[in-house]
């Protein structure tokens, strides 16, 4: 009784069984790694991680508001590019319009108006890196920027 009675006052001392140390380290590329077991080389380098730390209910809370915020975010733009892409073909057929109305354009500003049409229609599937949405060459056609001169008027380059 009292052996049971002594472990049971000493086994908060001892943790969690399955708690583990949880180590940093960066290897000889630069690359950062976590771990319970460090290779012998790096272990000079590594320095453990306080895993215990649990955030506060104050934290928990910003962190949800932030969460929704940010969907309400990325609907907000994903609503929009919706609309902007339901309104491309009229932009273009308006173009295409315009276009034909101008037949005194010259090689070199048609050349440009096909630029600027197709980065128009790759406008609503641009990613916020840098990237270009997929579906986005399904449905628009790809023209280089031209280099027989500047751009006309009216164009952005």
């Amino acid at each position: 009784m009292m052996r049971l009675l002594l472990s049971l006052l000493l086994l908060p001392l001892f943790g969690p069984a399955d708690a583990a140390d949880v180590y940093r380290w960066v290897d000889s590329r630069g690359n950062v790694h976590y771990g319970e077991v460090v290779p012998e080389q790096y272990r000079s380098r590594s320095r453990r991680i306080n895993t215990a730390d649990e955030p506060t209910p104050e934290q928990r809370r910003q962190a949800q508001e932030r969460v929704l915020r940010d969907r309400q975010a990325a609907q907000r733009m994903a609503d929009s590019r919706t609309q902007n892409a339901a309104s491309q073909p009229a932009m273009l057929v308006q173009k295409r319009a315009t276009q034909a109305a101008n037949p005194n354009a010259t090689p070199c500003e048609r050349e440009w108006r096909r630029f600027a049409e197709s980065s128009e229609c790759f406008a609503p599937y641009m990613l916020a890196g840098g990237g270009i949405k997929p579906e986005a060459f399904q449905k628009c056609v790809e023209v280089k920027a031209p280099s027989c001169g500047p751009a006309p008027e009216g164009l952005a380059r």
